[in-house]
């Protein structure tokens, strides 16, 4: 889990070769239940047996205003799921259930697993293998 910023997030996201999903959680300092979520992605992130690997990535209201107004964020927190495409797969507003950031999880793996597997096998039949 990496903190990132209004002078950060083209490094981490928009300029980077990645394509691997990612997460960003948006949290404001006086938000009760950002902490909770918080714990919750980072539950599932040290989970061993989680299916893909995904970035997680904290943006704080104060530091990054600019990223607020991108993504029009008008409660906290809020967990953005994001394929590789860069796309929305799915959004958490507030505190849920550890059930519902699992779900979301998952969503964005079998999105990012099914799209390695149809890369491999394209690969294999430019190659003749099956």
């Amino acid at each position: 889990m990496e903190i990132i910023t209004d002078n950060s997030y083209n490094k981490k996201i928009i300029n980077t070769d990645t394509t691997e999903p990612f997460i960003l959680m948006f949290e404001s300092k006086t938000c009760p239940h950002c902490k909770t979520v918080k714990n919750t992605l980072k539950r599932i992130d040290e989970d061993k047996n989680k299916p893909c690997n995904i970035n997680i990535y904290v943006i704080r209201a104060e530091e990054s205003p600019k990223l607020i107004n991108q993504y029009a964020i008008r409660s906290f927190p809020t967990t953005l799921f994001f394929c590789k495409n860069r796309s929305i797969r799915h959004n958490i507003l507030g505190g849920q259930s550890l059930e519902a950031f699992v779900s979301g999880y998952n969503k964005v793996c079998q999105d990012f697993n099914k799209q390695k597997k149809e890369k491999s096998s394209f690969f294999k039949s430019l190659f003749g293998k099956k």
